[in-house]
């Protein structure tokens, strides 16, 4: 199999963001967008989402009276896979997995990017891997 180096980081982006965008499971795309890339979350998503089973963990500090505040004016619904406080006003969303995922996919340029420079930092599948390291098969 013949191989070309890939060299500029841009080039490295665009490579990454079409193999997220062709081969990547749903799976792979939240665990690099939410649990890998977390530390660099607003760098390439407006809402921060978060798994449903975190939701007392998260709000442990909010009192009572704020919690029903932010369900009124929101929308939530805990049998779905993932919320959010998208809105500034502190208000709740919740999200199903399929919705958090096309989300991410809209913005996989940005992720890829972030993908690219920091690079060491992430535990990546080892196609993204072979990108980084100046290979394309």
């Amino acid at each position: 199999m013949k191989r070309r180096l890939i060299k500029a980081v841009s080039d490295k982006a665009q490579v990454i963001s079409y193999w997220l965008t062709t081969e990547a499971s749903d799976d792979e795309i939240i665990k690099l967008a939410m649990y890998e890339c977390s530390p660099y979350y607003d760098e390439f998503m407006v809402n921060v989402y978060y798994p449903m089973d975190e939701l007392d963990e998260i709000l442990q500090s909010t009192s009572p009276t704020d919690v029903i505040l932010m369900t009124k004016r929101g929308d939530i619904d805990v049998t779905d896979d993932y919320f959010a406080i998208p809105d500034g006003n502190g208000n709740l969303y919740s999200y199903s997995e399929s919705a958090v995922v096309d989300d991410i996919r809209n913005r996989l340029d940005d992720l890829a990017e972030v993908i690219v420079e920091h690079a060491d930092e992430f535990d990546l599948p080892q196609e993204i891997e072979d990108i980084i390291n100046g290979e394309e098969g």
